[in-house]
């Protein structure tokens, strides 16, 4: 690929500390960010376009919300940065997307 498009489960502390290497490696394209904090996912938003990125989708209504980023016809890799019992849910949704 040229171009791999990602999303990120988790924009605390952690998924922004991968965000910002992730958004250092050309190629790589943030379609899609996700957190049940909205202000985190603002903030991670802020990173993207500060790196000169189109906005991404944002999404940050409740646990599942992960569920629709994940979805995404525009997302070719998804980083999961949050606690365990999230991060096992979205792994068993994406071996059956």
């Amino acid at each position: 690929y040229e171009t791999v498009r990602l999303a990120v489960v988790g924009t605390g502390l952690r998924g922004r500390g991968v965000l910002r290497e992730f958004l250092n490696v050309p190629g790589v394209q943030v379609t899609a960010l996700c957190d049940i904090v909205e202000e985190k996912v603002l903030q991670a938003k802020a990173l993207v376009e500060k790196a000169g990125q189109k906005t991404p989708a944002l999404y940050f209504r409740g646990e599942r919300g992960f569920e629709e980023a994940v979805r995404r016809d525009d997302v070719d890799f998804v980083y999961v940065a949050t606690r365990d019992r999230i991060v096992f849910g979205a792994a068993l949704l994406l071996l059956n997307v």
